[in-house]
């Protein structure tokens, strides 16, 4: 390995106190961002009032006949089934109120429309009914207005021509000789908003009238909402949650996640290992391929022994001479490290410092040190 990528690696060590610093940058910054829009917004006076309304809804209806000498123009007030021989038109009036707390702008629009449906299947089952032919008429063409108001009364009315819708059903039927039902269904659709203290609202109604074309009696079925009440909250508020708005809260979040994951990551497993511990898994983790582990003390009987200043010295002699490095346990606090040439053996501890005495032979004196590869600069021992 050479010194430039060995000086790489070393310096990803240093990386851990970076994303430490980085992480407090980034809490710090979340802190002035949340401070800041708190102190901006602690003069705003009282939250603004709400806005409150009511929608209502009705129908009247009335059957007018064709000319019967059992019938005047129109069945009995008390009367809620009608022929369908008889019947000629239906008039239909929706009856719409909006009522506010308070003036505001509003906007509104309605309409109404009529659907012919040929169904095959009962009616009163949605899951075995299925449509075959069907034709939609315009009743009402889209009606729009706006007012500043608190109340607001809105009644679309309508001509039913139910004679030639009955005609139109049976011509299908009669045509095709087809096992249908038909029913008409006439669809008031009415759509008020505004906006108040900058919210908007809106209030949409549907309703329906229902009647089958192919009875000798029929009943007109409706179906709408008769009330209807909401409170229009207004966005601003005192509360810290809805002072800052959504992106600041968004901001201020996203940096104290990022905050919390920089710290962890650098701080993680640090306080509680020793420097030596550390500084191991240092060696271990980038230079794991080139590094023998060793069970027990290696035997350096007749060795000469090198003592080399530095993990990287070590590396350097690694890299000159193609031997792996043997990692000796000494104690907890101190390992040895190791590269063996013949005779020779090369030496770096890592911790506390122990005496590294080589055995001799008894009488004779010790073998001077042996010298260095010829490549390698020299190291102090």
């Amino acid at each position: 390995m050479s010194h430039k990528d060995h000086n790489a690696k070393k310096a990803k060590t240093r990386r851990p106190l970076f994303f430490v610093l980085l992480g407090i940058l980034l809490f710090a910054t979340a802190g002035v961002l949340i401070a800041d829009r708190t102190q901006t917004h602690t003069s705003i006076a009282p939250a603004p009032r709400a806005y409150h309304y009511v929608a209502r809804q009705s129908f009247d209806n009335s059957v007018h006949y064709q000319q019967s000498s059992f019938f005047s123009s129109t069945p009995g007030a008390a009367n809620t089934a009608y022929l369908s021989d008889l019947t000629d038109t239906i008039n239909s009036q929706l009856h719409y109120t909006f009522h506010g707390s308070e003036p505001t702008d509003l906007q509104y629009t309605y309409s109404v429309k009529a659907l012919i449906q040929s169904i095959y299947g009962s009616r009163t089952s949605d899951d075995s009914a299925a449509n075959v032919w069907s034709q939609q008429y315009t009743l009402l063409e889209p009606v729009d207005g706006s007012r500043k108001t608190d109340s607001l009364k809105l009644t679309p009315t309508v001509t039913i021509p139910f004679t030639d819708y009955k005609q139109k059903s049976e011509q299908f039927k009669n045509a095709f000789s087809a096992a249908v039902t038909s029913q008409l269904v006439v669809t008031f659709t009415v759509h008020v908003s505004g906006t108040f203290n900058n919210t908007p609202f809106d209030d949409n109604k549907t309703s329906t009238i229902t009647m089958p074309l192919d009875q000798e009696v029929y009943k007109l079925a409706t179906k709408y909402l008769n009330q209807e009440q909401h409170d229009v909250i207004p966005a601003k508020s005192l509360r810290l949650a809805d002072v800052i708005t959504r992106y600041e809260i968004a901001v201020a979040t996203a940096l104290i996640i990022a905050g919390m994951a920089c710290s962890m990551y650098g701080i993680r497993k640090q306080i509680i290992k020793s420097p030596h511990q550390r500084e191991l898994e240092k060696i271990y983790r980038y230079h794991d391929g080139i590094i023998i582990k060793a069970h027990r003390l290696t035997n350096l009987a007749n060795k000469n022994v090198v003592m080399v200043q530095s993990f990287e010295d070590l590396l350097n002699i690694e890299e000159e001479i193609k031997a792996p490095i043997i990692a000796s346990k000494v104690s907890d606090a101190t390992t040895h490290f190791l590269i063996t040439r013949d005779d020779i053996v090369y030496v770096y501890t890592l911790g506390d410092p122990v005496p590294f005495k080589p055995p001799t032979d008894s009488g004779k004196p010790p073998t001077p040190p042996a010298t260095p590869p010829q490549n390698f600069r020299r190291v102090s021992g």
